[in-house]
């Protein structure tokens, strides 16, 4: 499971790692909605947020909408929608993509994709490529054990947490992982020598997030009670509530970095000297990862490993 974060991180550009961020308003043309000015100005100069008019009742917009998509996430997330997201009764879909592309800063060593380790997850024991390394920054808490990993430049991390508890459900240490508790693993990091061994893996998920956010905005759900009239206008009485909103991520971890996207529709080393009594952390059952902002701590994409194959 993975989630992206919409922290306002300004999208950055480097030799070996890279945060690009777009965002677009998709306005369905066959409903006579109209975006109100002073919104649509507001989002292009804050958001740099494009509108753009299409039929959606025609499967090109369908296809135009994910090639956007694609193109704004370097391939990795090529499909987001499809009829059943631009129906006739959509009055428009806001959309955000984000895409991360880094080099380790200290690569693992490459010993191919030779099946050299197991990975007890969800799925039971699997036979999985496992990745050993040294690294320098060791993070211990309460419940968890883990280490960062800088990307090349050092803008951005790596973060892995294990929890101490093998047989802790995930759902159960994510209930105490808090905003909180999670910054202050990071600022607690040592710089201690720590011997990681971490699976390659890939993983693509697709959630909707319309039950957490009805809990917290209620009203913006509800036909009744949703008032949007400052961002769009309709040509009869009718009025616009979000029915849905949609993220999809992707995320694969090997030897030479990491690449990851996330789309959301709206539907409206250098080691120690020392090697005495060196940390362990081997990520060989269900562990939380993160990729940060090291400035802030920010996580750019945040989530779960349960099952690797």
């Amino acid at each position: 499971r993975s989630l992206c974060s919409s922290a306002a991180l300004t999208a950055s550009e480097r030799q070996n790692a890279s945060l690009k961020l777009a965002n677009a308003i998709w306005m369905n043309g066959e409903t006579g909605a109209k975006l109100n000015e002073g919104y649509q100005k507001r989002v292009e100069e804050m958001y740099g947020a494009g509108s753009r008019t299409l039929p959606f009742s025609k499967a090109s917009s369908i296809k135009t909408v994910n090639d956007w998509c694609s193109d704004r996430t370097d391939g990795m997330i090529p499909h987001v929608v499809d009829e059943s997201t631009m129906t006739p009764d959509t009055v428009m879909l806001l959309m955000n993509a984000l895409s991360f592309n880094a080099k380790w800063a200290n690569p693992f060593p490459d010993y191919g994709d030779d099946k050299n380790g197991e990975f007890h997850g969800v799925k039971g024991t699997e036979k999985v490529t496992m990745m050993h390394e040294t690294e320098n920054l060791y993070v211990e808490g309460k419940g968890e054990i883990g280490f960062i990993k800088p990307y090349e430049g050092g803008e951005y991390a790596f973060v892995a947490l294990l929890p101490k508890n093998g047989s802790k459900g995930m759902d159960e240490y994510l209930s105490t992982l808090s905003g909180k508790a999670f910054s202050a693993l990071l600022t607690g990091a040592r710089n201690e020598t720590v011997i990681i061994n971490m699976p390659k893996f890939k993983s693509e998920y697709a959630v909707s997030l319309e039950t957490l956010l009805k809990e917290a905005f209620p009203s913006a759900f509800d036909p009744e009670n949703a008032d949007f009239s400052q961002m769009v206008t309709l040509p009869g009485k009718e009025t616009v509530f979000i029915s849905d909103v949609l993220q999809k991520t992707f995320i694969e971890v090997d030897s030479d970095g990491t690449r990851a996207a996330a789309v959301t529709v709206e539907e409206v080393k250098c080691a120690s000297v020392s090697y005495v009594d060196p940390k362990v952390v081997t990520l060989d059952c269900p562990f939380v990862y993160a990729i940060v902002h090291t400035a802030t701590g920010t996580p750019v994409f945040i989530g779960t490993v349960e099952s690797v194959g």
